[in-house]
């Protein structure tokens, strides 16, 4: 969080409004980021209390794509709760997607987390969100981004 800090400090104003895009506890950073520059967020089945949720894999970890190990401590949960945003200052600058078949996270706690936001709940799908390349066009244009025809 203190590289992304550090690159939106150091960005030229002239670029344009921020909007920051995450995924699971992607989704959790970009609304503390969205909080914090209140800029907008697209948040795809993201992680609600992420300090709490993932108490029960404290100790060591496997990365299931890299092989690496580490340990998951208790100071990684006060980070994360230390990023705890209590209540969404403007709901309409985030963009919820959430499939209502992910099997990892509870998808009506990011319903009622997001109240007031734009919201598209799709039925069935799993926390990857395999088909997630159909909803670019619309989170481009909630992004502010001008997309080409054939999108």
């Amino acid at each position: 969080m203190r590289d992304v800090c550090a690159w939106v400090d150091t960005r030229p104003d002239q670029r344009g409004p921020l909007t920051f895009v995450g995924s699971s506890l992607g989704g959790y950073y970009a609304t503390w980021l969205a909080e914090k520059y209140e800029a907008r967020a697209i948040v795809i089945n993201p992680a609600v209390r992420p300090f709490v949720d993932l108490r029960v894999h404290l100790g060591p970890q496997q990365n299931l794509y890299t092989g690496e190990r580490y340990d998951l401590t208790r100071e990684h949960f006060a980070e994360l709760q230390a990023l705890w945003v209590e209540r969404l200052t403007q709901p309409e600058r985030y963009l919820l997607l959430v499939c209502s078949g992910d099997a990892m996270l509870d998808w009506r706690e990011a319903i009622a987390r997001y109240a007031g936001a734009w919201q598209f709940v799709t039925g069935g799908g799993t926390h990857g969100w395999e088909n997630i390349d159909a909803e670019i066009p619309s989170m481009l244009r909630f992004a502010g981004v001008a997309i080409e025809a054939g999108w």
